[in-house]
């Protein structure tokens, strides 16, 4: 039986198919049919704004100013842009047992990662990067900070 893989590491970049397109030395683990049920809770979404939004997990997300789902089930999230800097669909955000994806909608001022030092890291558009719990996110002039609260949905 071969060992299980390690997390991909935050800030890797897959492809829209969801293929690495930089693999590195870990994968996103599998769950096999019949595991057990990830644990409950939801996605806290903290914005620079004062925008906070709770998401019940798993969750398909896209946000912007006037959002549009991109599949039948996805949510859709207004963020609240004085600035008018954030594109009508800017980011899609999914979340599941694998952990916290999201993916410029090929926006037109950009998504970046903000490391703790302040750096920005841009995404490349339309490709699905994993991010870490507590990850700060820029759409245009936005900043939202992603945290994962385990529990029951409130």
């Amino acid at each position: 039986m071969p060992a299980a893989a390690a997390a991909v590491p935050a800030g890797t970049d897959v492809d829209t198919t969801g293929q690495p397109a930089a693999r590195p030395s870990g994968a996103v683990p599998l769950v096999p049919d019949g595991a057990e049920a990830a644990p409950t809770g939801e996605l806290l979404l903290v914005f620079d704004t004062g925008q906070r939004v709770q998401l019940p997990v798993p969750v398909a997300v896209n946000l912007g100013r006037n959002p549009e789902q991109t599949q039948p089930a996805d949510a859709v999230l207004v963020v609240h842009d004085p600035d008018a800097s954030v594109s009508k669909t800017h980011l899609r955000l999914e979340h599941d047992r694998s952990g916290t994806w999201v993916t410029d909608a090929g926006s037109t001022n950009g998504t970046d990662l903000i490391d703790d030092d302040g750096a920005a890291r841009p995404l490349t558009p339309l490709t699905r990067t994993y991010v870490d719990d507590e990850t700060r996110i820029r759409i245009g002039n936005r900043v939202f900070t992603v945290s994962r609260l385990i529990g029951e949905p409130s």
